[in-house]
């Protein structure tokens, strides 16, 4: 035997008594205890050697169910070396010896192996060990009590075998605690069918292979543009794709004081240096958008929480963010987020990815649909969910994400060409009134940049959820009556001149505009507005309450008219096709003698004396 494997060999043999020593008190068995009670699912270990692997600059990784589906195999490709104090750490329970660069937990997450089986192996770098849980069976009622004394106690073994060709690190897992739960179930937590996101996840942290069982996928991320990637997971089933988007941070004093209490990290005085430079590096937040197989984003319905892993928390946005959050124990959920600055400085900067996601829409989509897919990507908080959620309805993060936005042109707006996307700024962007929007989004041809002669919204493509996030954090306002009057002072000369097509088609749009300003009179705001829509014969545009609308036939005493006229109008207004009180008196037929023959409403082909 070599000598490296002789003083690894004897450093197996006095750890192993030392921890028997430390941990066969009775004390020390009840501290063991706490392995019972820090994990929820028994496939918690998958993710703990996921992020050693990752941690020990892995790009390659193998997990394999063998021997008749009784023994899984974990290897990677680490190039950091496994020394003595990983081999203490994994051996020892609160007593961790990782220091501030990884996301592991005071030494616990290896030991979630041992819910699940009764022996771990260990190879690679010269080692070769293994730890064994023991377990009795009650005589009187059957109850199996596991030891897990055997967690802490590492033995050196010869017959270990070694890591693959291409591996350094082999982690080989035997005699399952539930035999009636298969392995397989295992790795679907992993990787489920429904949520691929693990693996743009993991390729953002360098890996670029990993095979599950037959199974292979190559994984690559390459940088598009300042905070944006596009990830790729390629097998020989699934072509899978992604966009990320990466925002970094410097944690604050008071964040790095909480990581490193989180963490009982007390460095020793010659150690100071290195622990602390670790600690206070810049840190990255990912946001992860899936695409379909042409690119098109796949928003979820509600993100979710990834600490490299998933957790149970998730979010109200379409994508999914990834961040070294401070985890609970069985390292599904987060700690202490409401209080905790560690956590407040990841979800601050959140809003950061949110920015990147926008500006990447206004540089890439002119398509209304992949437009209207970003754009799902947003949505308003609820203060009612707790948790996470309850720090985006915060003014602090509000403003935080206002500021990201700043003055970019990023709202989506009516652009002249039809069925293309411009965007503005909040500041720029003209927000109409729903009726108007309504009537935009359902005929485009009415050209609304030229109408409200500015940045229209694209309310359709904008969404609801989008709309009410921006509203909420004061970058978008909705247009007031005031300010529609000023627009239409002059009235709609070079709108009526711009509308293509055939007469009969101008004047179906201006029968639009007009339901349109319709529904606006019945609000109580709107009502007393001067609002010109309503061309005469001798072509000004005056309000609705100063025009006169001609028919054919004189209507009997009485009864309303402009008949031919209110017609055409009734199939373009809203609340099944009833005008409302305003428009019917300005329909009412009057006898020439008794108007102004100057404000007679021209351009509608209903009277030849006054047709245009």
């Amino acid at each position: 035997m070599d000598t490296t494997r002789e003083s690894r060999q004897a450093f197996i043999a006095k750890l192993s008594e030392e921890n028997r020593a430390f941990y066969g008190s009775p004390d020390g068995l009840g501290l063991l205890n706490v392995i019972e009670l820090s994990f929820d699912g028994r496939w918690v270990y998958l993710f703990e050697l996921v992020q050693n692997a990752l941690d020990a600059g892995a790009n390659s990784i193998s997990v394999q169910v063998v021997e008749a589906g009784d023994v899984l195999v974990f290897q990677h490709n680490g190039m950091r070396s496994l020394e003595e104090k990983d081999v203490e750490g994994l051996s020892k329970v609160f007593r961790s010896t990782k220091g501030a660069r990884s996301v592991g937990f005071m030494g616990i997450g290896f030991k979630s192996v041992f819910m699940r089986f009764q022996e771990a192996r260990v190879s690679g770098w010269d080692w070769k060990f293994r730890y064994e849980i023991a377990q009795e069976k009650g005589e009187e009622y059957g109850d199996v009590q596991r030891q897990f004394l055997g967690a802490v106690v590492p033995m050196w073994d010869e017959a270990i075998a070694p890591p693959g060709h291409g591996y350094t690190t082999r982690f080989e897992l035997r005699r399952r605690t539930e035999e009636d739960k298969a392995l397989a179930s295992d790795i679907s937590h992993l990787l489920p069918d429904e949520d691929r996101a693990p693996l743009a996840i993991l390729a953002m942290s360098g890996l670029e292979r990993l095979q599950i069982n037959r199974q292979i996928w190559e994984l690559g991320a390459v940088r598009e543009s300042e905070g944006n990637y596009e990830v790729a997971a390629l097998s020989d089933d699934e072509n899978l794709l992604w966009r990320v988007f990466e925002a970094e941070f410097e944690p604050s004093k008071a964040a790095i004081a909480c990581f490193l209490e989180h963490r009982k990290i007390k460095p020793a005085r010659e150690d100071r240096a290195q622990v602390y430079a670790e600690a206070t590096r810049a840190r990255r937040v990912l946001g992860v958008l899936p695409l379909d197989n042409e690119g098109m984003p796949e928003p979820p319905r509600r993100g979710r929480v990834y600490a490299t892993l998933p957790t149970e928390v998730t979010l109200p946005f379409g994508l999914h963010i990834n961040a070294d959050w401070l985890l609970n124990i069985s390292r599904n959920g987060l700690r202490e987020i409401e209080d905790n600055p560690w956590q407040r400085g990841i979800a601050r900067e959140m809003a950061g990815v949110l920015a990147l996601v926008l500006r990447w829409s206004a540089d890439t989509h002119r398509d209304p649909a992949a437009a209207r897919a970003v754009f799902k990507v947003l949505a308003r908080p609820s203060a009612e969910a707790g948790g996470l959620e309850s720090l985006l309805v915060e003014e602090e993060w509000r403003s935080t994400l206002r500021e990201r936005i700043g003055e970019a042109a990023v709202i989506p707006v009516w652009a002249d060409t039809a069925n293309t996307v411009a965007y503005a700024s909040g500041r720029e962007t003209l927000v109409p009134p729903p009726p108007m929007a309504r009537a935009f989004d359902q005929q485009p041809d009415l050209r609304p940049a030229m109408l409200l002669k500015g940045r229209v919204l694209m309310d359709d493509v904008l969404g609801r959820g989008a709309a009410g996030l921006l509203r909420d954090i004061g970058l978008l306002g909705e247009m007031s009556p005031g300010e529609l009057e000023e627009i239409w002072k002059d009235g709609l000369e070079d709108w009526w001149r711009a509308l293509a097509g055939e007469s009969v088609h101008r004047r179906q749009q201006l029968f639009r505009l007009w339901a349109a300003v319709a529904e606006l009179s019945s609000n109580d705001d709107w009502g007393d507005l001067d609002l010109r829509c309503v061309r005469s014969v001798a072509g000004e545009w005056v309000a609705v309450r100063r025009a006169t609308f001609l028919s054919d036939a004189l209507p009997a005493e009485g009864e309303p008219g402009g008949t031919a006229a209110r017609r055409l109008i009734k199939p373009f207004v809203a609340d099944r096709n009833r005008l409302d009180t305003e428009w019917v008196a300005s329909l009412r037929q009057r006898r020439s003698r008794e108007s102004d023959p100057g404000v007679h409403a021209a351009g509608l082909g209903l009277d030849r004396r006054t047709r245009q």
